[in-house]
């Protein structure tokens, strides 16, 4: 799937994470685009042209006064069930997802994948499935598998 046709493009509101995600594209051979931003500021100018979209939002559940930060705690606080910030791109997915779009969500056990599948597929995304499992230290990871419904 990598390789020099194809655009990669990344958002992060925390700029120290845009320069690892250069930096590790540039030591996997491909540019990336890594625009420092909010989830939707950045990619206005990708609406409808997003083939695979790879999320891995802060999951972990916080206490709501931990959102809305730009440092290190943006990568993880996940506010109630840690799903604050995919609750705010799911009703967005099919505004920027291409017609055959797919999206590859990484979750916790604690942000209840049932309550997930049901909330993408109240905005026409389609659960096919999880990819992958695998525990790490005390958390219990998963991809999760969507594609655009029609």
């Amino acid at each position: 799937m990598l390789g020099s046709d194809r655009l990669y493009m990344a958002v992060d509101i925390n700029k120290d994470a845009c320069e690892t995600t250069i930096a590790t594209g540039k030591q996997n051979g491909v540019d990336v685009d890594c625009v420092c931003s909010d989830l939707f500021n950045g990619f206005v100018p990708y609406r409808g042209l997003v083939d695979v979209m790879l999320f891995n939002p802060p999951y972990v559940p916080t206490d709501e006064d931990e959102l809305g930060r730009t440092d290190i705690y943006a990568a993880w606080a996940g506010g109630i069930d840690g799903v604050h910030t995919l609750n705010l791109l799911i009703p967005k997915l099919k505004e920027y997802l291409s017609e055959t779009g797919l999206l590859y969500l990484v979750a916790i056990r604690e942000n209840k994948p049932d309550q997930i599948i049901l909330r993408m597929k109240e905005h026409d995304m389609e659960y096919l499935g999880t990819i992958r499992e695998k525990r790490a230290m005390n958390e219990y990871l998963m991809i999760m598998k969507f594609i655009k419904s029609n």
